[in-house]
């Protein structure tokens, strides 16, 4: 029986801010994602799902637990080593706008990902951006243009190109559609869906949108006060929820 790769997958990870009183951003978070697989993290602002966004990619570290990526424990790499991961993992963000340098022009933008993180010449670097922008929808003339010159959504097309630029195992969507207007957000939904089958990418897609999910994503995970208060796969979760939370999260969505 074939069973699918796990890239990701996190063990009781917790994380504690510590301000005027402690507040448990993460409590015990356990979940996975397989190759191929959209996992969609859900939950309001201050559930702990941004959190756990910034703890896989090591942003922040945890206060125990561990992050298994490709079968590897990352939980205490750092410096070189974990750059070495980078890799395997990348980000696109809600504003993606302000994740580029808005003095370059997308092609440079791009460029400096190939240069830093692969082996690739010149023209062979130049040749590879062309084919990431028509893999996310946009022409050679994108090439020229700086991010302020493009569409909200033609931004993010961008930012999706940069970040599957080094063939990730797992990509992260930290609230990638919410800047976007409903016939956009259809439209990367849509390319989501085609590159995590394409590229058989692992994609952890973080929102607080429930419809958004229930049309992307294979399984769900509900986070609430920094814990998983439901998760499975999306549709049942979605269509017949079992937690209190996310029943008020759907009733929210789909009145």
């Amino acid at each position: 029986m074939y069973m699918a790769e796990k890239v990701l997958e996190t063990v009781d990870l917790v994380k504690i801010f510590k301000d005027s009183y402690e507040v448990k951003a993460l409590d015990n978070v356990s979940c996975f994602v397989e190759a191929g697989e959209i996992l969609g993290v859900v939950g309001e602002s201050g559930s702990g799902k941004s959190t756990l966004a910034r703890a896989v990619t090591r942003l922040i570290n945890v206060d125990s637990g561990s992050i298994i990526l490709n079968g590897n424990d990352i939980t205490g790499l750092k410096g070189k080593e974990m750059r070495k991961i980078y890799n395997d993992i990348q980000m696109v963000f809600q504003d993606a706008v302000s994740s580029f340098d808005a003095r370059l022009t997308i092609e440079k933008n791009i460029d400096e990902v190939l240069e830093n993180f692969t082996s690739l010449n010149r023209k062979q670097r130049k040749e590879k951006i062309k084919q990431l922008l028509r893999t996310v929808g946009l022409k050679e003339e994108y090439l020229t243009r700086k991010p302020l010159e493009l569409s909200g959504g033609e931004c993010q097309r961008a930012a999706i190109a940069r970040a599957i630029a080094t063939n990730p195992k797992l990509l992260i969507c930290d609230e990638a559609t919410s800047a976007l207007d409903v016939s956009m957000q259809a439209q990367i939904v849509k390319m989501l869906k085609k590159l995590a089958v394409e590229l058989n990418i692992a994609i952890l897609f973080i929102s607080h949108d429930l419809a958004i999910v229930n049309g992307l994503c294979d399984r769900v995970l509900v986070m609430y006060h920094g814990k998983v208060v439901e998760s499975g796969k999306a549709t049942e979760v979605i269509c017949n929820p079992q937690d209190d939370y996310t029943k008020k999260l759907k009733a929210s969505v789909f009145i």
